[in-house]
């Protein structure tokens, strides 16, 4: 009687496993691994709109997950998106394509535009590039690379690049605009080609690493 039991008590735990697995499945309760989501919007200009993105499992990114916005064609709900997913890290963000307007990330709601990888600029049209008019946290070590440019906040504005201990290096043939100040204590090294301009407060009291300028000029 006991091995009976047991063997109904296996039973039952297994056929539960079973079943909850394949509810986790079907109702995607989490991406179980990472997605490349690339911005179609299809729908309208939020990122917590799951329609809005193609390779991103149906749904809305997730923390860990690489987001790409191609300005080749702009999609008719416009070139202006919210960020209204809170609590989210993304890894990689990439602006690409070779359209003339620049795709701009606003906030909602005091949202923050947090990344643990690298932002990357590689549009080829020199009215394009990119505008994140969002507070901004890099969460890990990070290059930030711009072929064309990369505006962060507005002067309207007290949006911070926030560093924390890491540290970030600048790189491209681009521009890189901060027009507030960068909050961390890490190493910046800013590696920009002949021609180009970062503009940033880094004499405030908010930042308190080091600088290492190897080209480009402050």
């Amino acid at each position: 009687m006991f091995i009976k039991k047991g063997r109904a008590l296996a039973s039952i735990f297994s056929s539960g496993v079973l079943s909850l697995a394949l509810s986790f499945l079907l109702h995607g309760v989490a991406h179980a691994v990472n997605f490349t989501c690339t911005w179609t919007g299809a729908t309208d200009a939020n990122f917590s709109t799951a329609t809005n993105w193609s390779g991103c499992n149906s749904a809305a990114p997730l923390s860990n997950d690489s987001l790409i916005f191609d300005n080749t064609t702009i999609p008719g709900t416009g070139s202006t998106l919210t960020d209204d997913i809170a609590g989210v890290t993304y890894n990689n963000v990439t602006f690409q394509g070779s359209g003339g307007t620049a795709y701009d990330i606003i906030e909602s709601s005091a949202n923050t535009f947090s990344v643990s990888g690298n932002i990357t600029d590689s549009t080829t049209n020199p009215n394009a590039g990119a505008w994140i008019d969002i507070p901004v946290t890099l969460s890990g070590n990070s290059v930030i690379s711009t072929t064309e440019g990369i505006e962060f906040g507005d002067i309207s504005n007290s949006y911070h690049l926030t560093t924390g201990s890491n540290n970030i290096t600048f790189s491209g043939a681009g521009f890189i605009d901060n027009f507030e100040d960068i909050v961390g204590s890490g190493t910046l090294t800013m590696s920009l080609a002949s021609g180009s301009g970062f503009i940033q407060e880094v004499a405030s009291p908010n930042f308190t690493g080091s600088i290492n300028v190897t080209s480009g000029s402050l």
